[in-house]
């Protein structure tokens, strides 16, 4: 026999109270949400997601900036730490990737044959006098970082310093021994993209950032940028680039657009795809980073192809063409309350596992 239990008035009117109070807070975050991200759910991403996504942003400390595009409109952008939207940062590695555009348009104007060609071609009027086995290393090499030379910074320990503190970092990254043969084996260097970066002075007869500025930067809306350069007056090939996040924004939708901008074909569209192909396997050194094309780290998530530039301490381009997506964010590197390498963590695991998952069917 079940027992006719009554509910009290009072204790119905508290779980009334309950349940209005949930529809209450529910309906704030929602107004928040749409408030604070209007263009969101037109872009088919979610509000509430990409809200949860931004308060976790919100506890960061290192974090300057998070902005995510869709269909080439910037639907969340927001800035930390006192930096702003017209506030140049230096970049770190994602230079890498802008170095990597630059080879595919100097290809196309002619100024170099093709990524078959030697350093030992490329550099000739350089170092004149180099000799011995890295003269036969390639550009392709080069730019999958598989030349085969001796160097230490991805896991680490880095000797990242020790190139950057050398009194000629050229000759450093040169003279560095081989210890497999080039193109058979990963391993992240800083060292070849400078190489790539006097390669390109050699053939334009510019630095690298320079032409930079005339071929690319300018023609994706790049009004102001500065550089890093080395002893020599070349420009740093694997670091150094500094532009707002905006800008990192239109470079990233620069590739979804097959390299073009304001209807110039800025890069060669053959170059774009090139970039993204898997080279070869990084053998998962970093998370999400499966593989490696022309300095871009591609993988897989959720079942989706991601392309990604990355630098020391959470700096990011990260691309998802089937959404026509790109999420940048970019950290501090220097007096930070945070280790960096616990905010790169960090500020990757708020893309993949926060952001990304907010666009509708990820």
């Amino acid at each position: 026999m079940f027992r006719n239990y009554k509910i009290s008035p009072i204790y119905f009117l508290i779980l009334i109270l309950l349940f209005l109070q949930i529809i209450t807070s529910c309906n704030k975050l929602e107004n928040e949400a749409n408030s604070r991200f209007p263009l969101a759910e037109s872009s088919g991403v979610d509000p509430l997601a990409l809200l949860e996504a931004y308060d976790e942003a919100d506890d960061l400390p290192n974090l300057l900036s998070l902005l995510v595009s869709k269909d080439n409109t910037i639907i969340a952008e927001e800035y930390y730490n006192g930096h702003g939207p017209d506030d140049l940062h230096e970049i770190k590695s994602v230079t890498k990737s802008f170095i990597s555009a630059l080879v595919g348009i100097v290809i196309d104007q002619g100024y170099i044959s093709s990524v078959n060609q030697t350093i030992g071609e490329l550099l000739i009027n350089t170092e004149p006098d180099l000799s011995g086995p890295v003269t036969e290393v390639t550009l392709y090499q080069l730019l999958t970082m598989t030349t085969g030379q001796e160097w230490s910074e991805i896991p680490g320990p880095s000797e990242f310093s020790a190139f950057v503190n050398s009194p000629d970092q050229l000759i450093y990254a040169l003279s560095k021994p081989f210890v497999a043969t080039p193109g058979t084996v990963f391993n992240y260097s800083d060292g070849a993209p400078h190489i790539v970066s006097a390669i390109l002075s050699e053939a334009t007869g510019q630095s690298a950032f320079e032409f930079a500025g005339e071929q690319l930067l300018s023609k994706i809306g790049v009004d102001h940028y500065d550089y890093y350069i080395d002893n020599r007056g070349i420009s740093y090939g694997g670091i150094g680039l500094m532009i707002t996040s905006r800008n990192m924004v239109s470079f990233g939708n620069l590739y979804l657009d097959g390299g073009i901008a304001n209807g110039i074909q800025v890069i060669p569209g053959e170059w774009i795809a090139d970039s993204f192909e898997s080279h070869i396997t990084t053998n998962n050194i970093i998370p999400h980073g499966s593989n490696y094309g022309y300095y871009w780290w591609s993988g897989i998530e959720y079942g989706h192809q991601i392309y990604f530039a990355m630098g020391y301490g959470g700096q990011f381009i990260v691309l998802v063409p089937e959404y026509n997506l790109v999420v940048v964010a970019t950290n501090m590197t220097s007096n930070v309350s945070s280790p960096v390498n616990v905010e790169w963590m960090n500020t990757i695991n708020l893309i993949f596992n926060r952001v990304l998952p907010a666009v509708d069917g990820f």
